[in-house]
């Protein structure tokens, strides 16, 4: 399974309808059979038209797809019920939104759209294969107190292997090579890349402060050496080496150009690097190599870490809704149990419920209780 992230400030919603692109002839209705996974097209639609007129925006939403390969496929195809087949569409579909506005509260926060497309016709205008493919997108707009919303989109290519991989080993499906991952990825992001790889190159990002703005956004050095790698096209011992000693390992930056009269290295280490500090580079793996296990670890972590961190950029008006949300919530959740409950039980079991907050299933027998 390929996934492919992208920006666009609208068309989405007006594409999933029609299904008209430069490239084809053809009308959505006649390429796709179209299964709802999350959300209303309609409101996505109408939120592309307010944040075009009210706001502005670099961007107005991101736009995520699910490829599936034809081994992906094959393991779709053993799934006999459709039912439990969409279920598994919606599940996905839940994982990568939950993922790209981790943080949020999804329900009152979040405004999102999930469509299926199950190919009708199986060869394109180019005689290629046509796969069933997951189309998800996700307005960077925070409808509970009209600010924009913080996605994860472009941390780092990191996070997106990490959580390719996940799903991959979790569901079974095929983990892509790198190469097919570059071939398939969007245009913005290779522009995005290769502005971060002229930078890199370039006498912007050659001091200290520079690299410590370039890398705010990385917080581990599995994430840093990565990033090194695939973002940036650095190659170890001839752009940056492990440095140091057994006991205390650290990345060196070679090669930068005229840094200063003394360096053109510079060690990532230190006062704004301590994170980046390697603890054990023989066993270095990254994520498409990891377990689930461990890749699941990474994700947990870091969604932790969104939600400390979309928790200090909230004012206090938000709070202070999101608080009386909770507690409609809890009220009517309290109301609905105690409604439950009270339905066709015995007094001794409104007895139990109320004082003891125990719920039991049948008549008490062998039990006496005096009031």
């Amino acid at each position: 399974m390929i996934t492919r992230v992208n920006r666009a400030k609208e068309g989405f919603a007006d594409y999933l309808i029609s299904g008209a692109r430069k490239d084809s002839i053809y009308t959505r209705d006649q390429k796709d059979k179209t299964i709802t996974l999350y959300g209303n097209l309609q409101t996505f639609k109408q939120t592309e038209k307010y944040l075009n007129k009210y706001k502005n925006y670099e961007s107005n939403y991101i736009h995520i797809t699910l490829s599936f390969s034809q081994e992906d496929m094959n393991k779709l195809n053993e799934i006999d019920d459709e039912q439990k087949r969409d279920e598994l569409f919606k599940e996905l579909a839940l994982i990568y939104i939950k993922h790209h506005t981790s943080g949020y509260n999804l329900e009152n926060e979040v405004i999102a759209y999930a469509e299926a497309h199950l190919p009708k016709i199986q060869l394109n205008e180019k005689n290629k294969q046509r796969f069933p493919h997951i189309h998800i997108a996700i307005a960077k707009y925070n409808p509970l107190d009209d600010t924009q919303l913080r996605t994860t989109f472009f941390n780092s290519s990191f996070l997106d292997d990490v959580l390719q991989s996940y799903v991959c080993k979790k569901y079974g499906f095929e983990i892509p090579r790198k190469d097919e991952d570059k071939k398939n990825d969007t245009d913005e992001k290779i522009q995005d890349e290769n502005n971060l790889e002229d930078k890199i190159k370039s006498k912007i990002a050659i001091t200290r402060a520079n690299w410590i703005e370039l890398l705010k956004d990385i917080k581990t050095a599995d994430e840093l050496l990565y990033f090194l790698e695939n973002d940036l096209k650095l190659k170890e011992n001839k752009d940056f080496k492990i440095a140091g000693s057994n006991s205390y390992k650290y990345i060196k930056i070679l090669n930068l150009q005229e840094r200063n009269k003394k360096s053109n290295c510079l060690n990532v280490n230190g006062k704004q690097f301590e994170r980046f500090i390697i603890k054990d580079d023989k066993n270095r793996t990254f994520p498409r190599h990891k377990s689930e296990e461990e890749l699941g670890e990474i994700l947990q972590s870091y969604y932790q870490q969104r939600k400390e961190y979309i928790l200090k950029r909230r004012s206090k008006k938000t709070l202070e809704k999101l608080n009386e949300i909770y507690e409609t919530q809890a009220d009517k959740e309290k109301v609905k149990t105690h409604t439950q409950s009270f339905k066709y039980i015995s007094y001794q079991q409104k007895l139990f419920d109320q004082h003891y907050d125990y719920k039991i299933k049948d008549a008490l027998k062998g039990y006496y209780i005096k009031k």
